[in-house]
């Protein structure tokens, strides 16, 4: 957050009221001057307050991209055609689809799945897995 904002929403009631109507109209009029301030990618973590917990949360942020994590918590699952216990994350995903059609959107996801799944990222000098043939990449790691 920068500065000037950060001082702007510490001044008096009528004043910081003044200034957010102000900076609401500025906003409506173009768009990014949003974006320089707030960036295009919000990631949030609520997981340290559902310890436990399943489900998923909802963010209301207004990002073109917007992940939520989640708590961590145990669920049966399939492994090799047997039930077995797993400690299964939370992750909300969620896009503005003014921005972002549904097909990237839907490539993106999956391989945030197949890297977090691989566990990429944990090992030094490590290779992301590869794409299968039939999908076009999402991103290129």
């Amino acid at each position: 957050m920068p500065n000037w904002f950060r001082t702007a929403m510490l001044l008096p009631w009528p004043l910081s009221r003044l200034f957010r109507v102000l900076l609401a109209m500025a906003v409506s009029r173009d768009p990014a001057r949003i974006v320089s301030m707030a960036g295009t990618v919000g990631v949030s973590s609520v997981g340290m307050f559902g310890e436990g917990h399943s489900g998923w949360g909802l963010a209301a942020m207004g990002h073109s991209l917007s992940l939520l994590v989640g708590s961590a918590a145990w669920k049966p699952a399939v492994v090799d055609g047997q039930i077995v216990p797993r400690e299964m994350l939370h992750l909300t995903v969620s896009f503005d689809h003014d921005i972002v059609d549904g097909g990237p959107a839907a490539r993106f996801t999956r391989r945030l799945v197949e890297l977090i799944e691989s566990g990429y990222g944990l090992h030094e000098g490590e290779h992301a897995p590869q794409e299968q043939a039939d999908s076009s990449p999402a991103f290129v790691s």
